[in-house]
This record gives structure tokens, C-alpha cells and sequence, in this order.
């Protein structure tokens, strides 16, 4: 049953029963899914991050990559009976003996609970407002496609954007796409706000051509992704469609409209 689950599925599973739990001990709690975080506890008027970790393997702490310093990793180990939580060192919920619950009926909550609004990204999408400004000035709203990737990628994530170039029936609705790969402030000073790391534009009917493509990976190919940009080559020999600022990326659709 649970080996069968997707592992995002799983990690929404996990993050289902964490806020279950935690909301059951009166701890004000909200589903943030951003900045690697995803839950944000408030207890005695201090904000403490949680990023939630799912586990099939039966693992009691977890002891993977923590990019954020200012959060705590706290493991959900799942399986077909049971499912418990292993809060991390210094965690709030450390002093909570067996956290253990019947995996059956939690799924039966999760799937008749209603979808849980997030936080909203302010500084993200203040950034992606600005640009999609741009182009509804420009009138090039509905010829160019704006798509991001958060931080995490950078560091967290194996395979290329599933969406460079995408599926045929979605990217040939525009002409362009641009995409926004966003960093953070200063990860050494615990700044998490997103700017932006760089930002490209693509023609669409370079793809494939002037533009090259390579295989996806196995992942990508079960989800009937078959081929993705080849990130190396584009970065190499595409600097003119390569951006560091919105200001950059301004000045470059003036030209496209001129």
C-alpha cells in the first residue's frame, strides 16, 4: 500500500499527520511549503520551522542534508500498519512520547480532508508580478509563458525542470517561455528571502534545433517526459538570453517588441 505511493504523495501524507498531530496538542501551526520549509509552528509568540521528512525505511532520526540551520528535521516514519513521528533534537515535539498512529485511518482523514491553503511566497511573487507586468504593458502576455524554480533546486534536486520545454500541447500555446531560477539572500546569514538567481528566455521554435534537447531522465520518462533542455549547452552558447536582474530582462523584450 504505502510502497506503492508516490514519494510526494508520501511527503503530503507525512506533512498531513505532523499538522494532526500537533493541532491535536493545541500548537498553532500552518502549512508554509516554501523556503525548504514546510510547516511553521508558533508557540509562546516565536516562529519555529519544521521540514517535514518522510520515511519508508524505518529510520529514527534523520540524518540527510539540512540547508536551513534555522529549522528542525523532524522524521515521519511510514508503513502499511503504523505510521510515528521521531521529532528532531530540540524539536518542540521531542518531549512527546510515542507519537504512533493506525496508518489506515489516517489515510482514510487525509483523503476526505479538504486541500490546506499555503502561505502565501510574498517575495517570489512580488518578482513574478513585476515581470508578468512587463509583459501585459508589452502585450506580450499571451505570447510568452512565465515559469520559476525555488531555491531548493539548487542544491536538492537531481534532474533538470520538467517543464524546459514541457509538453508540446502546453509550451506551443506561446511563443516564448521565461524561466526564473530564484536563490537565496544570504544562506550563511539565515536571509532566506528569494531573489532572483538568473533568468532565461526561450524561443519555442528553437526547440530541438538551435536550441538542443537531451534524453530526460527515468522519472521524467515515466511521467511521458521524454526529452529536456540541455542546460550545459544553453549556458555556454545562449548569454544574450541569460539574465541576473528584471531591469535585464526589461530592457531585452523592449528589443523583441521594437
Amino acid at each position: 500500500m504505502i510502497n506503492k505511493m508516490s514519494a510526494q504523495k508520501r511527503g503530503e501524507f507525512a506533512e498531513f499527520i505532523y499538522l494532526y498531530f500537533v493541532r491535536s496538542k493545541k500548537i498553532d501551526a500552518s502549512k508554509t511549503n516554501y523556503r525548504e520549509i514546510d510547516i511553521t509552528l508558533t508557540i509562546n509568540n516565536k516562529k519555529i520551522y519544521i521540514d517535514v521528512k518522510s520515511t519508508i525505511s524505518g529510520n529514527q532520526r534523520y540524518v540527510g542534508k539540512r540547508p536551513r540551520k534555522d529549522a528542525f528535521y523532524d522524521y515521519v516514519s511510514i508503513s502499511d500498519t503504523y505510521t510515528k513521528i521521531y521529532p528532531d533534537k530540540g524539536s518542540p515535539l521531542e518531549k512527546y512520547e510515542n507519537i504512533i498512529f493506525d496508518t489506515k485511518e489516517m489515510l482514510e482523514k487525509w483523503k476526505k480532508s479538504k486541500p490546506e491553503k499555503r502561505i502565501e511566497k510574498q517575495d517570489r511573487k512580488i518578482i513574478l508580478n513585476s515581470i508578468k507586468e512587463i509583459l501585459l504593458k508589452s502585450k506580450l502576455d499571451k505570447q510568452i509563458r512565465v515559469i520559476s524554480r525555488g531555491p531548493v533546486s539548487l542544491s536538492g534536486w537531481k534532474s533538470h525542470p520538467d517543464n524546459v520545454p514541457g509538453k508540446e500541447s502546453t509550451y506551443k500555446k506561446f511563443n516564448y517561455t521565461i524561466f526564473i531560477q530564484f536563490k537565496y539572500q544570504d544562506e550563511k546569514n539565515n536571509d532566506y528571502t528569494e531573489i532572483v538567481s538568473k533568468i532565461y528566455i526561450f524561443k519555442h521554435s528553437e526547440f530541438n534545433g538551435k536550441i538542443k534537447l537531451k534524453d530526460s531522465d527515468n522519472r521524467q520518462k515515466i511521467n511521458k517526459i521524454y526529452k529536456v533542455l540541455d542546460w550545459d549547452y544553453f549556458d555556454k552558447n545562449f548569454q544574450n538570453q541569460i539574465f541576473y536582474s528584471v531591469q535585464e530582462l526589461k530592457s531585452y523584450i523592449l528589443k523583441i517588441i521594437s
